[in-house]
């Protein structure tokens, strides 16, 4: 299919290269510390430059991506990392092999995103965690554009152009298929198995311009309108 071709291609142009921490991974990081792991997975891991900090919180740390330039890079920094289309394909681990899981950025990429949390809650150990990130359809800034009759931001309507935005007219394209508010990331997963435990908005304000980045900060602080979420939840005991 030629969407297929599309999301390979843009996996293999936009994986991440070298790591610039950004307030979404430095909460991510808060949440990990103070804990110590037996065995990690990173889905998404890209060149496996966030996986190495990972391995401050885990004796081993596994990665997947789709991108084999990705894979090849992370398994130079000695990740353990192997290349997996979750749009279908299940992870090539055992049930119950990994005490927490790191899914950054990648759900809102899928066209199938219970696959996805299927295959979490299937290697997780009871009670496990697991950390997703993803925009947030929500955000206080896409309830006002989205008055005014523009596009909301993370969402795009066509493979080849962004448009529709207010001030976004050369924005790249991000890939993003499905979009999550606060309320419905939180009912999906619990449909999945998991308790939810902490949601936890994350502010984009040094990408904004200069006048909005208080009220970024400000509204960041409520999950439900922040630009970005991070979502901590539990593998339930069943």
């Amino acid at each position: 299919m030629k969407s297929d071709r599309v999301k390979h291609r843009f996996y293999s142009q936009k994986f991440a290269k070298g790591l610039i921490l950004s307030d979404r991974l430095e909460k991510v990081l808060s949440v990990f510390r103070g804990h110590h792991f037996n065995r990690m997975l990173d889905i998404g891991c890209g060149d496996g430059s966030f996986s190495l900090l990972l391995k401050n919180f885990s004796d081993e740390v596994y990665g997947i991506d789709i991108s084999e330039d990705a894979i090849r890079l992370a398994r130079e920094k000695g990740i353990k990392a192997y290349i997996v289309d979750l749009d279908g394909e299940k992870l090539p681990f055992e049930n119950d092999f990994f005490n927490a899981v790191f899914c950054g950025e990648v759900i809102e990429h899928l066209y199938d995103p219970d696959n996805l949390l299927d295959e979490i809650q299937r290697v997780l150990v009871p009670e496990g965690i697991c950390v997703i990130t993803t925009p947030n359809l929500a955000s206080w800034l896409n309830r006002i554009v989205l008055l005014f009759g523009f596009q909301p931001y993370f969402t795009e309507i066509s493979l080849k152009y962004n448009v529709g935005k207010f001030g976004a007219k050369t924005q790249d394209i991000s890939g993003h298929i499905r979009v999550f508010t606060c309320r419905s990331l939180k009912e999906l997963l619990k449909l999945h198995g998991f308790s939810v435990e902490k949601n936890i908005g994350v502010n984009i304000a040094k990408d904004l311009p200069f006048l909005i980045r208080p009220i970024e900060r400000l509204f960041s602080r409520k999950a439900s309108l922040a630009s970005y979420l991070v979502f901590v939840a539990k593998k339930q005991v069943t």
